[in-house]
């Protein structure tokens, strides 16, 4: 019999470190994808979902709580970058 694959669950921390890269980063989509070891798909479906999301940042208060939470993530992942860059220099 041949094994099957165990699914990946990925946080949802790490969902918006792979997004916020899709969005800002020139790389093409599956250049994230091999990078974060996620399916190009995935990581587009990821990418869309931050996009259709975005403009909930500034809906009443409820908006301003999901705004801290985007903003708290993005903050997390430009700092990954940052020392994750200075790694590669080195």
């Amino acid at each position: 019999m041949s094994e099957t694959k165990k699914r990946k669950l990925h946080t949802p921390e790490y969902k918006a470190k792979v997004a916020l890269e899709a969005l800002r980063s020139s790389k093409t989509i599956n250049q994230i994808g091999q990078e974060f070891d996620v399916h190009p798909v995935q990581v587009g479906l990821w990418k869309k979902a931050i996009q259709e999301h975005a403009k909930t940042l500034f809906e009443g208060k409820r908006g301003l709580a999901l705004a801290l939470v985007f903003s708290a993530a993005f903050t997390w992942v430009r700092q990954y970058m940052v020392v994750s860059s200075a790694k590669t220099v080195t």
